[in-house]
């Protein structure tokens, strides 16, 4: 119930939880020579709209601040070295300058301040904490000096930024990044970015297309996951493994997998309920896909066709989990499956192929001649399977 209080000029130590949960306080300026204060300290002082950070102190501790949410302004003085985690979690701060004095700042130090519009970062910065502006949804744009490295983990999550331009010593981005980013719509993942983490862009509902950059070889697991707008996905052309990444892309219809995959995990493509047609590899390169494991392509109820370009039918981890199934509740006893014509029998008695209700052989076609036009000599050849060869043969 505390409603009004002066801070003695004296004071130069105010301990942990000292204020804490005091909801009327209107404003917290402290004097001059206050050089400590507790974790907590100022915790649910909901009612402060203005605080006075004294020269004096040089480290705001843990979550001293959390939910002050009337809290519109700060000035952070160069005297302060340090802003540790969570300190002004949940306040109603409006427009934020970190200074280049500042040498640490802490996980989620402002997560959830749900009015922010603006930051200036100092562009001496060279990393960026975890959860630092996670769940800031006003924040549409996020400029990162260039000297950046590195970028924590879910640092921009559940914000309003519609893209994001990465800094060029930044080759990973960092488990559930952009994770419930609602204005996201396209993205590119540049060339520079080598790794991508768990969960990156989880349930970014409005992200219609992403495009791979070349140097990645792994999707990263449940990268994608219930990202329920998305359309459409252009892979690298060295992408070797495909996480659990795209899990409840209810609107993904068609989705083309370079020959280049040896592995699709488990779930990978879980729920994407409108599916119809999967492509792995091409009929010039074939496919390198060795393992598929289990609910890979489970609960795809539209599948309707399975274009699969290698003759060696790939191994599922039915032998490891008596449980799996790749196409479980798939209906592909509706669909067709589309392998080349002499591997045909092989997959006809193979778990879990065999339950596809059609076989049709890959490159299959109606042409009966072919006449090469005037004054062209040679063509390149190709087998009955489609698949290109050096030269004709026999049988």
């Amino acid at each position: 119930e505390l409603k009004e209080f002066s801070f003695p000029p004296t004071l130069t130590y105010i301990g942990i939880h000292a204020f804490e949960f005091c909801y009327l306080l209107p404003s917290i300026d402290l004097p001059d020579g206050v050089d400590y204060l507790g974790d907590w300290a100022f915790v649910w002082c909901k009612s402060a709209t203005s605080l006075h950070i004294p020269r004096s102190l040089s480290m705001i501790p843990q979550a001293v601040f959390e939910n002050c949410s009337s809290l519109e302004a700060i000035e952070i003085p160069e005297t302060l070295n340090s802003i540790d985690k969570g300190a002004f979690r949940g306040c109603g701060l409006k427009h934020l300058v970190i200074p280049e004095t500042l040498v640490g700042l802490g996980t989620g130090a402002f997560a959830g301040c749900t009015q922010l519009v603006s930051v200036q970062f100092p562009e001496n910065m060279e990393e960026i904490p975890g959860y630092l502006l996670s769940g800031c949804s006003s924040l549409t744009e996020i400029k990162v000096p260039q000297g950046v490295t590195k970028i924590g983990a879910m640092a921009f999550s559940e914000t309003g930024i519609s893209g994001f331009d990465f800094p060029p010593g930044v080759t990973k981005i960092s488990s559930g990044l952009f994770s419930g980013c609602p204005n996201l719509k396209t993205f590119t993942i540049p060339e520079q970015i080598e790794e991508i983490g768990n969960s990156s862009f989880w349930g970014c509902i409005n992200l219609t297309s992403v495009k791979f950059s070349d140097n990645l070889q792994n999707t990263g697991g449940q990268t994608f996951a219930g990202c329920t707008s998305l359309k459409e996905v252009v892979f690298g052309k060295n992408i070797l493994g495909i996480s659990n990444s795209f899990k409840d892309c209810t609107s993904l219809e068609t989705i083309v997998i370079p020959y280049t995959v040896t592995d699709i995990d488990e779930e990978a493509f879980y729920n994407c309920s409108s599916l119809k047609t999967v492509i792995v590899g091409d009929a010039e390169n074939g496919s390198r896909l060795k393992m598929v494991r289990t609910c890979a392509f489970g609960s795809c109820k539209n599948l309707a066709d399975f274009y699969l370009y290698t003759r060696r039918v790939p191994k599922t981890d039915q032998e490891y989990y008596l449980s799996g199934d790749v196409f479980r509740d798939s209906y592909v006893n509706y669909a067709t499956l589309h392998v080349p014509a002499d591997a045909i029998d092989d997959y006809r008695v193979t778990y879990p192929w065999n339950e596809f209700g059609k076989f049709e052989a890959v490159g299959e076609t109606a042409i009966r001649d072919v006449r090469l036009g005037e004054g062209v000599n040679n063509a390149p050849y190709y087998d009955l399977n489609g698949m290109r060869i050096s030269q004709p043969r026999k049988g």
